[in-house]
């Protein structure tokens, strides 16, 4: 039963719902058979319900450019510029599109030069640090692992883990939603990005990563040396 459930929840994921899409289309030459159709349903499917999910709309347009319907495939090109604008397949949709691809390294007035701010620093505690944490009211937890010497700290949207009294990680959930040009700076090398479910997705730099929905900043999250 649980497994039934699984399954039923899996199948109507976005995530597999996209890959099935295209493993479909991809069988057509092998099994001589037009699977163009049931390949466009299943990604329909996905935009019906989820009209901003990236994958579908970037795979709609590569099967338009195949059957040279140019002018749907630009259109849902467009669209994926819009809910993902930045990455390697934004690159190849600006080039279809041709359009000047801007990537987070770029100039544009939209960047401001601002570096996230840690609102509780990383390093060895002190006696300033202490203080802070008491006024946030967070509390204090043992780690689960007897072979780290260690604890954390949560409450109030605060995560902080401590590892031989020096504070490693850091994390905050905003209160108050903040445009992404606001905390982005573009000197700021971008290490990898991790796409979630629609709009969500995680952008991992040096020394902090951003939990983003909807281009707006939901999460930083700052770490020290010894977890990159």
């Amino acid at each position: 039963a649980v497994l039934d459930k699984a399954l039923i929840i899996s199948n109507d994921d976005p995530d597999v719902l996209n890959n099935q899409s295209i493993a479909l289309y991809l069988q057509s030459p092998l099994l001589k058979v037009d699977l163009f159709q049931q390949a466009f349903n299943k990604l329909n499917h996905i935009i019906q319900k989820e009209p901003h999910f990236p994958n579908a709309l970037y795979n709609i347009g590569r099967l338009m450019l195949e059957r040279h319907r140019d002018v749907s495939a630009k259109e849902f090109f467009a669209l994926y510029l819009k809910v993902k604008p930045f990455g390697w397949y934004s690159k190849k949709a600006s080039k279809l599109l041709g359009q000047r691809y801007l990537s987070y390294h770029s100039d544009h007035d939209c960047f401001q030069k601002v570096k996230p701010f840690c609102p509780i620093p990383l390093g060895r505690m002190n006696a300033q640090i202490r203080k802070q944490i008491k006024a946030l009211k967070l509390d204090k937890h043992e780690l689960p692992m007897s072979t780290v010497i260690g604890n954390y700290y949560s409450g109030n949207g605060y995560l902080l883990l401590v590892l031989e009294d020096v504070i490693e990680l850091v994390e905050y959930n905003l209160r108050q939603n903040k445009s992404f040009q606001d905390l982005i700076f573009n000197q700021c090398q971008l290490l990898q990005r991790f796409a979630g479910s629609g709009s969500n997705e995680t952008l991992l730099y040096k020394r902090f990563a951003l939990t983003i929905q909807n281009k707006t900043i939901k999460k930083l999250v700052y770490y020290g040396n010894r977890l990159f």
